[in-house]
Parts: C-alpha cells; sequence; structure tokens
C-alpha cells in the first residue's frame, strides 16, 4: 500500500490498522477480516465495495476507486 496515497491524490482515504491493538480488532471483526494483508474498499456508506485478502494489488485498487 506504500505509495498508494499519491495515486489516489487526496480521492479516497488509506487507512492501516494493526489488527493487534483494540481499534484493530474491533474493525476486524465488523468488517470479518480473519487474515493480516486484507484490503477493503468502503462507499460512503461504509459498505464493502472491494475485497482482497492478501498482497494487495495497487493498480487494481487504483482502477476500483477512479478507473483507469
Amino acid at each position: 500500500m506504500n505509495g498508494i496515497e499519491k495515486k489516489l491524490d487526496g480521492k479516497a482515504e488509506v487507512i492501516r490498522l494493526n489488527l493487534l491493538q483494540p481499534l484493530g480488532k474491533e474493525i476486524a471483526k465488523r468488517f470479518e477480516v480473519t487474515s493480516a494483508a486484507t484490503t477493503l474498499l468502503l462507499d460512503a456508506d461504509g459498505k464493502v465495495v472491494y475485497r482482497h485478502t492478501g498482497m494487495p494489488d495497487r493498480k487494481k485498487i487504483v482502477e476500483e476507486l477512479i478507473g483507469n
């Protein structure tokens, strides 16, 4: 996810959570995250519109958010 903030240029906010911390555990439970290296894209209402487990594909994430 390093550097993806620049590509998004204010079109989306990137939030990284530590799943070992209380807030990270709470969010992981809420969104049913069972593995580290899970990427979620949420719409303005907090609905998951994209989910990927494993190493993130920056190009795919940017395409999902802002198109080609």
